[in-house]
């Protein structure tokens, strides 16, 4: 089994008081996920996390404390495959074009009950949960 590392983030904002979160729905199986990817050879986990999060919804972000990691499994190609994905809390600070992504098809901010009644996968669900913990602890980035 070959171990894989992936980053990404859990973009909070207000929204006339409302606290919404930024989810991309996956182009293969339309499952609504936090965004995520691959590390590239150069970068650390933050890097990776800011980059992706940009490339998938658009998105520009400043990256605050990890909020945990996840581990899961998969086959693809015929191989398979433990991914370990490490997820930070993040803060948009301007809004870009979003490149084609030939895995997303869509990014859109939800409320966080919607988020976690789209959302597909029970760990991404814990994670929003203890991201808003985060979020809700730094009275909405006001430290920052």
């Amino acid at each position: 089994m070959k171990k894989v590392y992936s980053s990404g983030g859990i973009v909070f904002r207000r929204n006339n008081g409302v606290v919404e979160v930024l989810l991309v729905q996956k182009r293969d199986s339309g499952a609504w996920t936090l965004p995520k990817g691959h590390l590239d050879d150069d970068e650390n986990e933050t890097e990776a996390a800011v980059r992706e999060v940009r490339e998938e919804t658009g998105y520009r972000v400043v990256a605050h404390e990890k909020v945990g990691e996840i581990c899961f499994t998969y086959r693809r190609n015929g191989q398979e495959f433990e991914e370990t994905a490490s997820f930070f809390l993040m803060e948009p600070v301007g809004e870009g074009r979003r490149e084609e992504e030939k895995e997303i098809s869509a990014a859109s901010w939800f409320s966080v009950p919607v988020a976690l009644q789209v959302m597909r996968y029970d760990n991404e669900k814990k994670l929003l949960i203890e991201g808003v913990r985060c979020f809700e602890n730094t009275e909405g980035y006001e430290k920052y």
